[in-house]
């Protein structure tokens, strides 16, 4: 009797879908969005939530966004369809991922970090503020005397 208490005690810490509990999906492979382009001072930022659908071998059947800004949130959608899970028992209807979209002013250029994962299911995609510089090409009389 000892032994299948130990037994059962051990599949229920280890998680194993053989008694039909629910097991997490697990990412094998994350895709990032790209920062979208916005118009100039429109600092867009914020949180896009998706809904996942995840199939048996852990494709991405279907992803629609919950919530978040709109400019963002196709970029997300397009990400969220290109993640794979590993393989589960049965398919996940319902899975949300979280795509965080940074934007600051003085983090370099280029970024020394373009997006970060935090497991299990955050991404954090940063952009610059860019500032445009108007170069203006030197008369020519200047280009000709540096020949």
């Amino acid at each position: 009797m000892t032994n299948i208490r130990l037994a059962v005690l051990i599949l229920l810490v280890s998680g194993c879908g053989c008694l039909g509990l629910a097991q997490e999906p697990v990412p094998l492979e994350v895709a990032v969005p790209s920062y979208p382009k916005i118009p100039p001072g429109a600092e867009e930022s914020g949180d896009v939530q998706i809904e996942v659908s995840i199939s048996a071998s852990g494709d991405v059947v279907s992803a629609k966004v919950v919530s978040g800004p709109q400019r963002l949130r196709t970029a997300a959608v397009l990400a969220a369809k290109r993640w794979r899970f590993r393989p589960q028992e049965k398919p996940t209807d319902s899975w949300t991922l979280t795509f965080t979209f940074i934007y600051r002013a003085g983090i370099g250029d280029p970024p020394s970090i373009a997006s970060t994962f935090k497991p299990p299911n955050r991404v954090e995609v940063y952009a610059l503020e860019r500032k445009v510089v108007v170069i203006e090409d030197p008369p020519v009389g200047v280009v000709k005397k540096r020949k």
